[in-house]
């Protein structure tokens, strides 16, 4: 069985998906099944894994497990894809522990391999000693966005999914508010480099911005590929690409104003770690902002 190689820990809606769109293709690179494989987030919450709460408990993780025991099934069964039926059945039954977890990752030879699963960038330090001791050597990937921007794409995403949405024109500006107001701490960058940071040696800490995801997709990506030791020559890919596009609705001045002091704190506290860097996209966002 394999360790991961690395892990990505979000943020949330600030690019993890067109990251792993484009890992994906790096011939040097072999993922599981699923870009998130949900192992620690769902420690942290406690979530009862057993099977009688897999199928009966009213928990969301849970009916999301459902869904996608499902509709993964069901594609794997279509494609007449065996290896994958078996990857799954060990995914959605087998009891979870640090085996299950470490047997779900490739082991391929001569690549690296990887869990993307956003959640974990607001674990407890407790469990992250836990990943460090049991993976000293992986590296952290954490890429941030415009915290405004983020919590805005996810209530704009949540509006779609769960309540079918078509436009934000159609939800009360109450609502709308109260959403804002909500702390979930997936936009508490400082919470999450401290955390993490704290844990994980420097060289092994990754902090990227989804600005460059528009901005300079190509060096991000042959900047992610010297980080992790693969070729950084590899080209192909979806560099542009735009991935999981929710509702277009700009972000209406009530909630912008909610976001605004909700975050400022936060983003005056990390500014001066990327003060060396070429663009210290945290002043940037700040500018824009306020």
């Amino acid at each position: 069985m394999k360790n991961p190689d690395f892990i990505c820990i979000g943020a949330q809606k600030a690019g993890t998906t067109w990251l792993h769109r484009n890992l994906d293709t790096h011939p040097d690179v072999s993922f599981p099944y699923f870009k998130e494989l949900h192992y620690y987030d769902e420690i942290e919450e406690g979530i009862c894994t057993n099977l009688y709460c897999r199928f009966f408990d009213g928990h969301w993780k849970n009916e999301w497990w459902r869904h996608t025991l499902k509709y993964s099934l069901y594609e794997a069964y279509k494609a007449k894809d065996l290896h994958k039926l078996m990857w799954l059945s060990k995914y959605f039954f087998a009891p979870r522990g640090k085996r299950w977890y470490r047997s779900l990752f490739p082991n391929e030879a001569g690549t690296i391999t990887g869990d993307m699963t956003p959640e974990y960038g607001i674990l407890r330090q407790e469990l992250i000693r836990q990943i460090h001791s049991n993976y000293p050597q992986t590296k952290i990937i954490l890429l941030l966005r415009n915290p405004i921007e983020r919590d805005w794409s996810n209530i704009k995403m949540w509006q779609k999914r769960v309540k079918g949405m078509k436009s934000i024109q159609d939800v009360d500006m109450q609502f709308l508010i109260g959403q804002a107001k909500h702390n979930n701490d997936l936009s508490n960058y400082k919470m999450m480099i401290e955390n993490w940071g704290s844990i994980f040696p420097k060289e092994n800490f990754l902090i990227r911005f989804f600005d460059e995801i528009k901005e300079d997709p190509i060096n991000l990506l042959k900047d992610t590929y010297k980080f992790l030791g693969i070729n950084s020559d590899h080209s192909a890919g979806t560099e542009k690409s735009v991935v999981n596009k929710g509702l277009t609705d700009k972000i209406p001045d009530e909630v912008a104003s909610v976001l605004k002091e909700k975050h400022f704190d936060n983003l005056r506290a990390i500014e001066p770690l990327f003060e060396a860097q070429p663009t210290n996209y945290v002043t940037k966002w700040m500018k824009e902002s306020y």
